[in-house]
């Protein structure tokens, strides 16, 4: 639910040098990773436009879908597999963008089907120039597939006598021509849409497609024919044919010369979205390597081929997997992009069977290894042999004895410069629910040793003997309950934890955020709900909902530790953390009450104009900058320093 609050950017600087100095000399790797996290801003924001207007590629099917589709592709709200005679619409829009198992899905599978056509027609990729696609799916390595090309372009060679279809993208969209050789008959083409589909041709000349959730529209379609360097049009349309069927009209044209057909499919209105609602990709996290290329984790949805037909309808969400809803399921992914996000070089996708595979953190070396941590609730989860955890033992969570859900696990996974090779893949938790919320929930330093920050609820997650915290504190309020941060830090082969430590006091605590300083060390910041959360030469001791902290190399303490925000009731909420070259650390999040500022701040206080009910946030942050959704009215940023001596020097609003 979105908040009425002041979005924010919090800027500090680093504690003081003696602070540092009088750190243990434990050994431990000397300097963070050079790749750097990409600012979740406008940056991130252009990316992702970008990335929308990239048009669609197709990717050969290797094994990773129905053995009779040839192709696959995924569009802004749907998956499209191709076969010979058939192109099959796959999609579904959750009420919940972020947690789209959690609510009620509407799915449909849409088969747009060519009539009497050639069933042994040849389907063929052209332009292999789009990059490829790995899918690590399940544990067994026999059915992982790696190094799938992905096609600018897919023909289908001879769909009837004389008449080739070609299939490609263009803005996102599908476009797909007909092109009939000099002296075929046009008037042969066919398509169906399956008999619960209701057709209809608009005053446009539009063909809609009537389904249950929305509608599928097919533009009025270009016919033309090349003369020379020129396009000559043709006049024609869509005409029905019963119920369900539809064809052509052509007008006057010269049947010596090739003629096309160009129809557009537009499936943005399925669902009433725009591709923002409906769910194909949803991107979390976002980071750049050296040399400014672009790799970014998220969400997306199986490519299970829909074997229900004409359309699926609602299905419960707990069907995933199943011959009834088998496109339901999600799939964690990674792709990386060139430095303009113009060109894609691989698509990653991992994960088990599962509603809730979710792929929240990615961050990258020096290597271009790629590292992501996320969610699962998943058995068959993809691990690697001698992994740290192999097993799923989360089990089973209770709200209340109505109400039991899947227990989430964590998991960590690094793949290689390529994307095409798995070097390792863990779990980390244990029985109970623990989850890593947040795109800044893993860094990796300089020799791959990863480190993540989240929550648990869990009294046996795997903690090491000299950890600061090697056991829970149970929550008293919330009925001696284990509700807690955690600092994991694994081995660069991802076999062991160099260390592991509860975070918080006897209060419900949440981590999400973790930068590393050029020493190595992690810094950490969440939530706490704690009045005896555990402060080191703290900045702040009166109780907040926010908390920062920095751990020894070893997790056997705290060098600093730190309450911040305003007071427990002013919904403070740090979303962000970002480390300069001088160890000098920033924060981000929102509050919507009380905060601390200091005196020459450029805006002291919450602006009176940011407390109507209009000015609604959804809080994106970076290292200055907040970005709000379209609806919001406002761009707020806010800045914090402290001294070298850990003392506030600057701690202001600004929007």
């Amino acid at each position: 639910m979105l908040r009425r609050a002041l979005a924010l950017v919090i800027v500090s600087l680093g504690v003081a040098c003696a602070f540092l100095l009088a750190r243990p000399s434990a050994p431990h790797r000397t300097g963070a990773s050079s790749a750097t996290v990409a600012p979740l801003g406008s940056s991130t924001v252009g990316i992702e436009q970008k990335l929308a207007q990239m048009p669609l590629s197709f990717e050969q099917n290797a094994g990773q879908t129905d053995s009779s589709v040839n192709f696959l592709a995924r569009a802004n709200n749907y998956t499209l597999f191709l076969k010979p005679t058939e192109a099959v619409l796959s999609a579904y829009a959750p009420t919940d963008r972020k947690h789209p198992a959690r609510t009620a899905l509407g799915s449909a599978a849409v088969r747009m089907r060519f009539v009497n056509a050639n069933e042994n027609a040849k389907v063929e990729g052209e332009d292999n120039s789009a990059g490829v696609s790995n899918y690590f799916i399940g544990k067994d390595p026999k059915t992982w597939r790696t190094n799938v090309p992905r096609y600018k372009d897919v023909r289908v060679r001879g769909l009837y006598d004389g008449i080739d279809l070609l299939y490609y993208g263009k803005d996102r969209e599908l476009e797909h021509d007909l092109i009939v050789a000099p002296g075929k008959d046009p008037g042969v083409i066919g398509m169906s849409f399956g008999g619960a589909a209701a057709l209809k041709i608009d005053s446009a000349g539009d063909l809609v497609v009537g389904l249950k959730n929305g509608e599928l529209r097919l533009r009025k379609p270009k016919i033309y024919q090349h003369q020379g360097e020129k396009l000559a049009a043709v006049d024609g349309g869509y005409v029905l044919r019963g119920a369900n069927q539809i064809g052509f009209s052509i007008g006057k044209y010269d049947p010596s010369q090739p003629l096309v057909i160009d129809p557009v499919l537009v499936f943005s209105t399925y669902f009433g979205g725009n591709g923002g609602d409906g769910v194909s990709v949803v991107i979390e996290s976002v980071a750049l390597d050296a040399s400014g290329n672009i790799y970014v984790a998220g969400i997306t949805s199986s490519p299970s081929f829909p074997l229900k037909s004409p359309f699926q309808g609602t299905v419960p969400a707990d069907a995933c997997g199943t011959m009834a809803a088998p496109a339901m399921c999600l799939l964690g992914f990674v792709s990386k992009f060139n430095p303009s996000a113009s060109a894609l070089i691989y698509s990653t996708y991992f994960g088990g069977t599962s509603d809730e595979e979710e792929a929240d953190s990615v961050a990258v070396d020096a290597n271009e290894n790629v590292y992501v941590a996320g969610n699962t609730i998943a058995a068959d989860f993809p691990t690697t042999m001698g992994a740290f955890s192999t097993t799923f033992v989360a089990g089973t969570c209770q709200e209340s004895p109505q109400f039991e859900f899947p227990c989430r696990e964590a998991y960590v996974a690094k793949f290689d410069s390529s994307g095409a090779s798995l070097d390792y893949s863990t779990y980390v938790g244990s029985v109970g629910d623990t989850a890593i919320f947040g795109s800044r929930s893993l860094v990796v330093d300089s020799s791959g040793h990863a480190f993540l920050n989240g929550n648990t609820s869990s009294t046996s997650f795997p903690t090491t003997p000299t950890a600061f915290q090697p056991t829970c504190i149970l929550a008293v309020e919330d009925g001696n309950l284990c509700f807690k941060a955690f600092v994991t830090e694994l081995n660069p082969a991802g076999s062991g934890l160099v260390y592991s430590t509860y975070l918080g006091g006897s209060g419900e605590d949440n981590g999400g955020q973790i930068a590393l300083d050029s020493t190595g060390l992690a810094v950490v910041a969440g939530g706490a709900q704690s009045t005896d959360f555990p402060l080191v030469n703290p900045v702040q001791t009166t109780p907040s909902q926010g908390f920062f902290a920095k751990l020894k190399a070893d997790g056997s303490g705290l060098v600093f530790s730190s309450y911040f925000g305003g007071p427990q009731n002013s919904n403070t909420l740090i979303e962000g953390i970002a480390l300069d070259q001088n160890d000098d650390i920033y924060l981000a999040g929102l509050a919507s009450g009380p905060f601390p500022t200091t005196p020459g701040a450029y805006l002291t206080s919450i602006p009176p104009t940011l407390t109507q009910p209009a000015a609604y946030w959804y809080f994106r942050p970076t290292w200055a900058e907040v970005v709000l959704m379209p609806r919001c009215r406002w761009r707020s940023t806010r800045h914090s320093r402290f001294t070298s001596s850990g003392k506030p020097a600057r701690l202001t609003f600004r929007w």
